[in-house]
């Protein structure tokens, strides 16, 4: 078989006759059909003029008949080395067709010892060759990521022609090397798999410049000694400020708005509080200022180690001296412990160096905590007895540690001290009444007039409307023109502070002041957190998202795009500086198409500028270094013979593999006959250029062969196979010269026939008569065009072959109705008629029947038919109501007694079968009458959503309790009442029951971590079964599903559905309402799997045009089309909607329900007006 293997002449097909690892024997095209083609065989035509030194911009007066012109073919795109003894002072070409392995963006690599160009052409046209890179010395330098040219679009497995120029001049060195490599925009592979890949990185940024609170503070008539005390919130400052001590403002205003740390004793061996890029030895990690530290402004982001002292650096901590270490730390990454190294002796003197881990010294959280521990106590009191050094033992430490448990979200420690004793600190909260307002820093400045100044709030946080900065106040001042008379001193507060958080300004006096005031104005309120949505959209895709997206959350998003595995990694944190790097480096591979970002929906508020952008920093992709002969073509004059095995190109290993026609060569036909020799049809056929090896020549008739048994070259006898009727056309193909031509030349083959069996049977038909001969169809389906019939009466067909064919007798026409008629058999096939044999209706051969003791039947059948009549015969026999078996319960001589089957509606004849004699006579009683029909629908149509009333008029629906009614594949109509002759029914859709599995693959897990549909649409009403099944599972590796509130979240969202967790089980949730349900797994195993999707229920705003069907069991009504709608509406009941939105559905054999968007119902509000 010739499997995945191909010959090609040129671009055309050669049909493979056979093959063997070794050899394959193919059927040449005709000359015409082959056509021209200059694809040659794999690879590149390398040339070199071998003492020429020319221009390589323009090589063209270069001619191969040079005496120094020498050439051969490269499997690949790579010359290193002499190849015809060259050393410099040579000009060389390496041309050929580049075949592109996509569709998409390519680019280019041109490696060389000299100068060198590459070119290409849009086309297989060398004229259309365009310069892409161009070397003007040499050149090695080839990196995966940087090609040398542009990006050019490629379609799949078309031809590019492409051709290199070298020229090595005098001057330079004796060498020879020219390579052609591409860049693959198009691949599955990633750099952690080959170092010739890299990744796609893109980039989300979202910043804008945000406009800070600014309130002045103006003194008027005030003492420069006369002090007061700012609050915010309603707390106060921890110190006053005076004109006198201006200086102290922007102190004393940070303290007011910062968190504030006083150490309480200040002697450490070690200690840090990242304000600057400092570390503790050995540490490492990242100082973020955008963080609210402990202490200050900033803290060590990421980080488990404290400190650690290399073996050369004595340097370390005298656990004896300096025993307590003390730290902040926020996050839920650390376990709570602390692990460090230290040096000591056991009781014979010997140094140990041993790890000792202290649990339970924190309980992480978001929130910071600062601890402090006795690192010597905790050594001497360690559980591990092997562990506890002598008390004469000295302990030094080396090593400090936070072990971890999962990377959560980012951690920090701050204000790390290592001291004698333990290090407490105040820690001083702002004047901020919301824990989420965070303020950096706060800058004064002079303000415009005399005595004001200016104060610049710069927060670390976004907040929302609700968080805006108040007022500041002043303690025990009064709000001139805030009447607070007469209220109680915690009522006068609360309306104080309310005043400050509408006011744009206050003046405040005092009566310690005398004429003095101090007026607070806002200047400019500070910018607002963003709000909103915004989109990311991928090729036909869309994801909607909030502000502030992490890395976390914006991760699992794209998942929504198929970008599974996908990892995104800040780059800033700042609120009003989002920039996340989306990394591929486990997802997609290649170059992805830009996601890109539409910020409509996205209210910003307050700010100077904006920018909103995605970008790719770096295109993924693949370098083919080298690239073999599998990518190219050489260019020739010649039809050229490839072959290819499973799409790869072999090799040319002769001198030679084109291929030309030679008509000298061409066998010839002039003329064909035949006899017909005891049956079997010998074919002479006369011509020129056979072989006179018989089997050397195939002969066939279209499908039928004719296998030669003498043969010379101008002749050929052969024995054709039975076939079918008709006029074939001879073909002979020679296989050392290929088809023979001069044709057409054809040769009928004729139907005849010869003989048949039995010769009598029964006046009512049923008598098998087999027919010999030939030229018969060999399937049953070949007798759809052509007839057989006895004496003008229809036999039908039940076996046929090309020699043979048995057909069942029809009963004789009542016209020609005698106690014996013989009669002919004529067979018609498409025109050709052949008559022969003969065969005699005998009624002495003829059961009669001649009553049935019913003519009516239900169309399920079931009642009992009672069959009188004479010469049915002891042996029982077979009873049909049409084609239809009814079951023989006694067969008596002259009465059966059979249950009748279920037909359709309609009269169907009685057919009795007696063994040996045929069919039985019936042409004394009438046929069997069945009653199943619609004559009428109303209405016509109605609502897509179902609901409509339906009725149905017709006859024989009985009690209805086996009828079902359905309106095409959208609709059931659920019956509410029935007769005889009408059906009241309630259309209802039709519930889809979809699956998703978790066959998916996951790009670093594998299969088994990927919902098998991921975005499902569905209609309302539809059900959708989740079902999973670990194949590897463990106590922490289960899977479940539960409804979350966007795509951006894992969290169960409480009021949606929710399955239990396992590592098989299945889940069903019935869809009623339209919208969009996001769904997800709770975590897979650790915190960083979880398997997600979205379920959208769309209603169809479509019209359905839905055929009526109605059936009792598997039996369909027949349906009696009527042009007249009766309308009957219900008692008390008028129509009030319009049903005239939309013309009914025109019908043909079928009744027709057009369910119209424009008569379904909608609900646009609801109100509850009690209750």
């Amino acid at each position: 078989m010739p499997g995945n293997t191909v010959v090609m002449i040129g671009e055309t097909p050669c049909e493979i006759v056979s093959i063997n690892n070794e050899q394959l024997v193919c059927s040449t095209p005709a000359e015409d059909s082959a056509g021209t083609s200059s694809l040659g065989s794999r690879g590149l035509k390398y040339e070199m003029w071998t003492g020429t030194e020319a221009d390589i911009s323009d090589i063209s007066s270069l001619a191969s008949s040079a005496s120094d012109y020498q050439t051969t073919t490269l499997d690949g795109s790579t010359v290193n080395g002499p190849m015809f003894g060259e050393t410099n002072g040579y000009t060389a070409r390496l041309s050929g067709y580049f075949v592109a392995p996509y569709t998409g963006n390519i680019s280019f690599y041109l490696t060389s010892s000299d100068a060198a160009i590459l070119y290409f052409s849009p086309s297989a046209d060398p004229a259309d060759k365009q310069m892409i890179i161009e070397n003007t010395g040499a050149m090695y330098e080839a990196h995966p990521g940087s090609p040398h040219s542009e990006p050019i679009a490629i379609e799949k497995d078309n031809v590019y022609y492409i051709e290199a120029v070298h020229g090595q001049k005098s001057a330079s060195a004796e060498e020879n090397f020219l390579q052609i490599s591409f860049w693959e925009y198009e691949t599955i592979y990633h750099n952690h798999q080959t170092p010739m890949a890299r990744d796609e990185m893109q980039r989300l940024r979202m910043a804008y410049d945000r406009r800070f609170e600014t309130q002045e503070i103006k003194f008027e008539n005030m003492a420069t000694d006369k002090e007061i005390v700012l609050t915010h919130d309603g707390i106060k400052s921890r110190t006053p400020i005076s004109l006198g001590g201006k200086n102290d403002f922007n102190d004393t205003l940070q303290k007011m708005f910062t968190y504030t740390c006083e150490y309480l004793n200040t002697r450490h061996r070690f200690k840090q509080d990242y304000e600057t890029e400092d570390l503790l030895p050995g540490q490492y990690g990242h100082v973020e200022e955008n963080i609210q530290a402990y202490c200050g402004e900033k803290a060590l982001e990421n980080t488990l180690r404290i400190l650690r002292f290399p073996d050369h650096d004595f340097n370390d901590v005298n656990a004896q001296q300096t025993p307590w270490l003390c730290f902040a730390a926020k996050g839920l990454t650390f376990s709570g412990a602390v692990q460090y190294l230290y040096d000591w002796k056991d009781g014979n003197g010997r140094k140990r160096r041993d790890w000792i881990v202290v649990k339970d010294v924190w309980t992480p959280s978001n929130d910071w905590s600062y601890q402090c521990m006795d690192m010597y106590e905790s050594t001497f009191n360690h559980t591990n007895i092997w562990l506890r050094p002598p008390e004469s033992s000295s302990v030094r430490i080396r090593d400090i540690f936070l072990p971890k448990v999962e990377v959560t979200g980012r951690y920090y420690i701050d204000e790390v001290t290592i001291s004698a004793s333990p290090v407490e600190i105040e820690r001083l909260s702002p004047s901020l009444m919301s824990e989420n307002v965070l303020i950096k820093e706060v800058a004064v400045v002079n303000g415009e007039e005399p005595d004001s100044f200016d104060v610049s709030i710069i927060p670390l946080t976004c907040n929302p409307e609700a968080e805006d900065l108040n007022l500041m106040g002043i303690k025990d001042a009064d709000i001139v023109g805030l009447d607070v008379a007469n209220l109680a001193p915690e009522e006068k507060w609360a309306k104080e502070q309310e005043y400050l958080k509408t006011a744009d300004s206050a003046t405040f006096s005092s009566s310690a002041w005398g004429s003095g005031t101090v007026t607070i104005t806002r200047k400019v309120r500070g910018s607002r957190a963003m709000e909103g949505t915004f989109k990311l959209s991928y090729k036909d895709q869309q994801i909607e998202l909030p502000p502030y997206p992490a890395d976390n959350s914006l991760a699992s998003a794209l998942e929504a795009f198929d970008m599974l595995g996908v990892k995104v990694v800040s780059r800033s944190v700042k609120c009003y500086d989002v920039s996340l790097d989306i990394l591929f480096d486990y997802s997609l591979g290649g170059d992805v198409n830009q996601i890109e970002i539409d910020t409509t929906d996205l209210v910003v508020d307050n700010i100077e500028w904006e920018h909103f952008a995605t970008s790719t920093g770096r295109n993924g992709g693949i370098m083919v270094e080298a690239p073999g002969g599998d990518f190219f073509r050489t260019k020739t004059d010649d039809l050229s013979i490839n072959v290819f095995v499973s799409g790869f190109l072999s090799s040319c290993e002769t001198d030679d593999c084109s291929f030309a026609y030679d008509s000298s060569l061409t066998p010839t036909l002039s003329s064909v006959s035949g006899e017909i020799i005891d049956g079997v049809t010998i074919l002479t056929i006369s011509g020129t250029g056979f072989s006179t090896v018989p089997e050397e020549n195939l002969v066939t008739l279209g499908s039928l062969e004719c296998p030669v048994s003498t043969a010379s070259s101008s002749s050929l006898v052969c024995e054709l196979e039975a076939g079918e009727a008709g006029v074939y056309e001879v073909n002979v193909i020679v296989s050392s010269a290929g088809i023979a031509t001069g044709g057409p030349i054809t040769y009928e083959i004729s139907v005849e026939i010869t003989s048949n069996s039995p010769s009598a049977g029964s006046m009512g038909g049923g008598t098998t008569v087999t027919v010999m001969g030939s030229g018969f169809p060999n399937t049953i389906e070949g007798w759809s065009a052509g007839s057989v019939t006895i004496g003008g009466n229809t036999c039908k067909i039940i076996e046929t072959s090309y020699t043979s064919f048995k057909c069942l007798t029809s009963p004789q026409g009542n016209s020609r109705r005698f106690r014996r008629a013989t009669t002919d058999i004529r067979v018609n096939i498409g025109g050709a008629v052949a008559t022969g044999g003969f065969f005699e209706y005998d009624a002495n051969l003829t059961p009669t029947v001649t009553s049935l003791s019913t003519y009516t039947s239900s169309p399920m059948g079931g009642e009992e038919l009672i069959i009188m009549g004479t010469a049915f015969g002891a042996q029982y026999g077979k009873v049909y109501i049409g084609d239809s078996s009814c079951t023989v319960l006694k067969w008596l001589k002259t009465e059966i007694t059979c249950v009748l089957p279920g037909n359709p509606h309609g009269n169907y004849p009685v057919h009795v079968s007696v063994p040996g004699n045929g069919y039985a006579d019936v042409t004394g009683i009438s046929d069997i009458s069945y009653v199943f029909k619609v004559t009428n629908m109303t209405p016509r149509k109605g609502s897509l959503m179902g609901g409509t009333e339906v009725k149905i008029l017709g006859d024989g629906f009985g009690d209805c309790s086996n009828i079902d009614a359905s309106l095409g594949e959208d609709f059931e109509c659920m019956i509410v009442s029935c007769s005889n002759t009408e059906i009241t029914c309630l259309t209802k859709k039709k519930s889809i029951r979809h699956q998703i599995t978790n066959s998916g693959r996951h790009p670093s897990y594998g299969p088994g971590y990927v919902w098998s549909k991921k975005d499902l649409t569905i209609s309302p009403g539809d059900t959708v079964q989740w079902i999973w099944n670990l194949q590897v599972a463990s106590d922490d590796t289960k899977i479940s599903v539960h409804q979350v509130s966007d795509s951006a979240t894992d969290e169960y969202d409480k009021v949606g559905f929710k399955s239990m967790k396992g590592p098989n089980g299945r889940f069903s949730k019935t869809f009623m309402h339209t919208g969009t349900f996001y769904y997800s797994s709770e975590p897979v195993f650790l915190d960083n799997l979880f398997m997600k999707g979205v379920i959208r229920v769309v209603a169809s705003t479509d019209d359905i045009d839905a055929e009526l069907k109605v059936t009792m069991n598997s039996i369909e009504a027949v349906q009696e089309i009527s042009d007249e709608i009766p309308m009957a509406p219900k008692e008390d009941c008028t129509f009030s909607n319009d049903l005239s939105c939309i013309a009914d559905a025109e019908i043909t054999d079928k009744y027709i329900f057009k369910a119209a968007n424009c008569l379904t119902p909608t609900v646009s509000t609801v109100e509850i007006e009690s209750g």
